[in-house]
């Protein structure tokens, strides 16, 4: 799931009760006996819940202790291997506990272990951060109000402490927010800062791109600028109340097995349902390969097939499934098995923007960036209109030409941040020119080789796109030359180099056909030796329009 939708850390950290997960290894603490040789897996669990504070300024809390009780007690019962839990609670949960509990883990976990860390309590916004702006805190027991930079525990030191445990996967729950109001309390500093607009919020420190860890997920309690809340009907948490029942009846895809994304959206749809949309859970997320978290049962079977939407560019769309649920991105959706109709909303509208034919197996995932991605193969015919230069010639000599290019490469996207894409491939080309009246000469080339081409292509649901590339290969070039006047003719052949610069725009012709018409220009210079007449280096600047042919998709476009 690497791969890079990506909404702003930032967006979450800002108020809105914060729940972050992050898939880990095993915490070392006083409590678990670990031992770094140790080869058998275990689930370490560490929940902190502080109720009460020290320094009154920070209002009590009713559940924060019990609902850290309680997640401990529940991920334990849930995990398919040994558990070992650790809680610590009001006087227990000062900053130095914490600290220590993340320092011996340094020593006291195996990468096979799992690590999950659960917080209940007040977050706020402190002044000192990086660059001036506002740090986001967790409220310990001992934090006090006017230092509470140094007597809490900020997100960055947090960060810090995780990457510096040698874990593949982590999983970090924070129930907590920092808008000033619901789980959460802004110093009359930080108030001030934030009314005269002065206290920015510094960007998240769990940044996905700089993550360290194999599988990286953040769930968020609440939105930016919501609130995390506190129910007394469900004697807890709401997030983490509906989070917690999931273990029994988030099973989403009916394979026997709970896993943490299934149990965040599973207490997503029930928190946005309980509050009425006031409290709206949210979720980010990074990983290598395939990943996902297990928190209770075991997997028997295959199970539904389910499209995933966790990093994805279209963060805020709808998607539905046709007979199925409706969700917004970030989420995953059940399909059945064979074929599926997969419609596309916008954040705003109630007409889709695209519609695709999605076919999946029993157990199969599939990411709904693979569905909206161009096709991976491409072949396409070009025509152009060039200007042409060699190294010897005193002037520019217009061209017109013909290009095929046989396959234009897997145009696949790599895990970035950016639609980056890479591709190797065959062409051909044919060129006609003429030297002038005077001169009276016409030229004739060919060119055909393999080249390895990379760039950017931007492509928008409504099947418009923009690519820029680099290529360089190696090429054969054939010239014949002919003289009007006299009727002599000449041929040289030659093996060249080709690099080049081409930038194109396009559009879809029908919905449901890889088919694109596209326009753009191309840059390209050939080096070659024609023995005695030495080395020459033509250059090409063309313009051009063409046909482009794309295959190889799972997915078709129906719209």
């Amino acid at each position: 799931m690497m791969a890079i939708l990506k909404m702003p850390v930032s967006a979450f950290l800002l108020a809105g009760s914060l729940c972050f997960v992050l898939a880990t290894r095993a915490i070392g603490a006083p409590g678990p006996q670990t031992e770094a040789k140790a080869k058998s897996a275990r689930t370490i669990i560490v929940s902190v819940g502080v109720d009460r504070y020290r320094d009154g300024f920070w209002p009590t809390l009713k559940f924060a202790a019990l609902d850290a009780r309680n997640f401990a007690a529940s991920i334990a019962r849930g995990s398919d291997i040994p558990a070992e839990t650790l809680v610590l609670e009001n006087q227990s949960a000062s900053a130095k506990a914490v600290r220590d509990i993340f320092e011996r883990l340094r020593e006291r976990v195996n990468p096979s272990d799992r690590l999950i860390v659960y917080f209940s309590g007040h977050g706020t916004l402190a002044p000192g951060g990086q660059g001036g702006d506002l740090a986001q805190v967790l409220v310990m027991h001992d934090t006090s109000s006017d230092k509470s930079l140094s007597t809490g525990i900020s997100h960055n030191e947090l960060r810090r402490m995780l990457d510096r445990i040698p874990a593949r996967r982590k999983l970090l729950i924070l129930a907590t927010c920092h808008s000033g109001v619901g789980k959460s309390r802004l110093s009359p500093v930080a108030q001030e800062l934030m009314a005269g607009n002065k206290g920015r919020v510094a960007a998240s420190a769990f940044d996905m791109d700089e993550a360290s860890s194999e599988g990286f997920l953040i769930f968020a309690a609440a939105a930016r600028g919501e609130t995390a809340r506190e129910e007394v009907s469900l004697k807890g948490d709401i997030y983490t109340h509906f989070f917690l029942e999931s273990l029994k009846a988030g099973d989403r895809d009916a394979n026997g097995q709970v896993t943490a994304l299934e149990a965040h959206d599973y207490a997503r749809q029930k928190t946005w349902a309980m509050t009425r949309g006031a409290q709206r859970p949210t979720l980010e997320g990074k990983a290598v390969g395939k990943f996902d978290f297990p928190l209770s049962g075991q997997r028997q079977q295959g199970g539904l097939p389910v499209l995933t939407a966790y990093e994805n560019s279209l963060q805020g769309y709808a998607v539905q499934v046709r007979g199925g649920e409706k969700g917004t991105i970030p989420s995953g959706f059940v399909m059945k098995e064979g074929t599926n109709i997969v419609e596309v909303y916008p954040p705003e509208g109630e007409k889709p923007v695209a519609i695709f034919s999605v076919r999946a197996r029993e157990g199969e995932t599939v990411a709904l960036d693979e569905v909206v991605k161009p096709a991976p193969w491409a072949a396409s015919l070009d025509l152009s209109r060039a200007w042409v230069q060699d190294s010897g010639a005193r002037k520019i000599v217009p061209a017109s030409g013909m290009n095929i290019t046989t396959l234009r490469g897997t145009w696949s996207g790599l895990q970035t941040a950016w639609p980056v894409y890479f591709g190797i491939g065959g062409f051909q080309s044919a060129m006609v020119s003429k030297m002038g009246e005077a001169a009276g000469i016409r030229t004739e080339s060919s060119l055909k080789g393999m080249k390895v081409e990379g760039g950017l292509r931007l492509v928008r649901l409504d099947g418009r796109f923009v690519t820029g590339s680099l290529s360089i290969g190696s090429a054969d070039l054939s010239v014949a030359l002919k003289d009007r006047r006299s009727g002599s003719a000449a041929s040289l052949k030659g093996n060249s180099l080709l690099t080049g610069l081409d930038a194109s725009a396009g559009q879809k012709l029908r919905a449901d056909e890889d088919i694109n018409l596209l326009a753009g220009l191309r840059y390209e210079r050939t080096s070659f030796s024609y023995g005695e007449f030495g080395d020459v280096r033509m250059d090409n600047a063309a313009l051009y329009v063409g046909i482009e042919a794309r295959f190889g998709a799972r997915a078709r476009r129906l719209k």
